[in-house]
C-alpha cells in the first residue's frame, strides 16, 4: 500500500487511478445522508485536528471510504485547519467542500482503502 499525496479534487487533477472512483464516492456522499460524520461546531482549531485525525483512523480501520467533517463556516478557522489536515493526512486520497450552500461548512473526505 503506497503513499500518494491527497489532493483536492476541484482545479487539482488527481492520478488517474483515483479520479473515477472519488468522485463516484465523493458523489455518492453528497447525495446521502448516512455517510459516517465529525462535528465540530464549538471547538478550537486544536481540539478539531484531534478529532477529526481520530476519525480519519478510525474510519481507515473500518473500512469507510467516505467521511464528511462538519466544521461549520463561520470565520473559516477550522475549515482552513480541516483542509489543511486532509491535504497532508496519509490516509486521505482526495477531498473537497460540499456541493451548494454547505460547502463553505462541510467538506467530505476519501479514505484510502486498507
Amino acid at each position: 500500500m503506497g503513499r500518494r499525496k491527497p489532493k483536492e479534487i476541484p482545479g487539482t487533477p488527481l492520478p488517474a487511478e483515483f479520479d473515477e472512483r472519488s468522485n463516484a464516492l465523493l458523489l455518492s456522499a453528497e447525495m446521502k445522508d448516512d455517510v459516517p460524520n465529525v462535528d465540530l461546531h464549538g471547538m478550537d482549531a486544536y481540539d478539531a485536528e484531534q478529532k477529526v485525525s481520530e476519525a480519519i483512523d478510525k474510519a481507515f480501520m473500518n473500512g469507510t471510504e467516505v467521511l464528511r467533517v462538519i466544521h461549520g463556516d463561520g470565520r473559516g478557522v477550522l475549515r482552513k485547519a480541516v483542509r489543511e489536515l486532509l491535504a497532508k493526512h496519509q490516509f486521505i486520497v482526495a477531498w473537497r467542500p460540499a456541493p451548494g450552500a454547505q460547502g463553505a461548512g462541510v467538506t467530505h473526505a476519501v479514505i484510502e482503502r486498507m
